[in-house]
């Protein structure tokens, strides 16, 4: 049996969520238009719900979404003509409750942790690779390589996780 490909996965949701709050932000900007504000910061709230709903994923992609889909509800607040109103400029500042950077971290750190061990399990699997990294045809690498036990690759997988766990802390913003 195959294993399957982790990082073949599909993510229609984020596509959806995404087309909705283009959807959202072309009707609040209509309502805000027409002087509907409290149909428009519905929308404004909606948007930042949805913004909201793939922040915990352990999925780089998803948080890259979620940042392109703040620019929706911005613009929504501002009413497509640059005037706010009251409710407007507090669903304006509801942009500063996301914490992006922070957001990331947990995803960084798991996103380095499978990325490290993928290429080390790849390396593994395959020697001739490695051979060819290392400047191939044969000599000293290639017989360090064949001379390595099975355990050493899961041992440095073991070892590499605390520097891959330290290198979000050390991010402006999440320290």
């Amino acid at each position: 049996m195959a294993k399957a490909n982790p990082a073949a996965i599909v993510l229609p949701h984020l596509a959806s969520l995404k087309h909705i709050c283009q959807i959202l932000q072309l009707r609040g900007l209509g309502r805000a238009g027409s002087g509907k504000n409290g149909s428009s910061l519905r929308d404004i709230h909606l948007i930042f719900f949805i913004t909201d709903a793939t922040r915990d994923e352990p999925i780089l992609i998803s948080h890259l979404v979620r940042m392109t889909d703040i620019p929706h509800g911005v613009a929504t607040s501002h009413g497509g003509n640059g005037k706010m109103v009251e409710p407007q400029l507090r669903a304006f500042q509801q942009v500063q409750r996301f914490d992006f950077v922070g957001d990331l971290k947990r995803t960084l750190a798991a996103n380095a942790c499978c990325w490290v061990a993928a290429v080390i399990e790849y390396l593994r699997r395959s020697p001739k690779e490695f051979s060819a990294l290392a400047g191939g045809g044969g000599g000293l690498p290639d017989v360090i390589w064949t001379a390595v036990p099975g355990g050493w690759f899961d041992f440095e997988k073991v070892n590499y996780w605390p520097v891959i766990r330290s290198v979000p802390d050390s991010l402006p913003g999440t320290g």
